[in-house]
């Protein structure tokens, strides 16, 4: 059996966004988009070749791509374009009958890690899916547009951010429930960071 740290499929927040969709609450999801850009000198493993193949977009890319396979399915039809050098990487893909695409920056000036889901009709779903804070410091479950309004579920996050996750784990021990970030579903994720990287 195993179980890989994507700690942000058992985050309350996202937990609660993945029963949102299920219930039909938002609406029929249409597109995502995912922008990540932040400052950085380009030194330490995450630039090594030898330790981090990759970049920092394969260390960091991961976990936003991961979340979108756990609320919308394995990403199929993607391609990708890649600088030399490995600072910018975009990338085009489809969640069964949603169509995303990414983009993501290293060493701009300022920092941005967004997601947000165009709905039906076009109106937002929800932005901001996989912000780590908003600007009073808070980590909000963001504003959610229903068919009928804009709503704002205040879900918290953890002490710990891999506390929920270690308790997936656990309770699958005990026989009593299932982790969801496992070895079939990492592996996915890996392939679509290398399917971006190496088209």
């Amino acid at each position: 059996m195993i179980w890989v740290a994507y700690y942000r499929r058992a985050l309350p927040r996202f937990v609660k966004i993945r029963q949102l969709l299920e219930a039909g609450v938002l609406g029929r999801p249409l597109s995502v988009h995912t922008t990540w850009r932040k400052p950085t000198d380009f030194t330490g493993w995450r630039w090594d070749p030898e330790r981090n193949r990759g970049g920092e977009f394969y260390e960091t890319a991961c976990h936003p791509l991961d979340v979108l396979d756990l609320l919308l399915g394995p990403a199929t039809d993607v391609a990708g374009a890649v600088t030399r050098d490995g600072h910018a990487v975009s990338a085009n893909y489809r969640f069964f009958d949603v169509v995303g695409s990414g983009s993501w920056a290293f060493g701009t000036p300022d920092v941005l890690d967004e997601d947000g889901r165009d709905g039906y009709r076009g109106d937002p779903v929800f932005r901001q899916l996989c912000a780590d804070t908003d600007p009073a410091g808070h980590r909000p479950c963001n504003g959610l547009v229903t068919a009928h309004a804009t709503e704002v579920f205040a879900v918290a996050d953890p002490e710990h951010v891999h506390g929920p996750l270690v308790a997936t784990i656990l309770d699958e021990l005990r026989g009593v429930g299932t982790c969801p970030s496992t070895g079939p579903t990492a592996l996915r994720t890996s392939q679509l960071m290398d399917s971006i990287l190496g088209s």
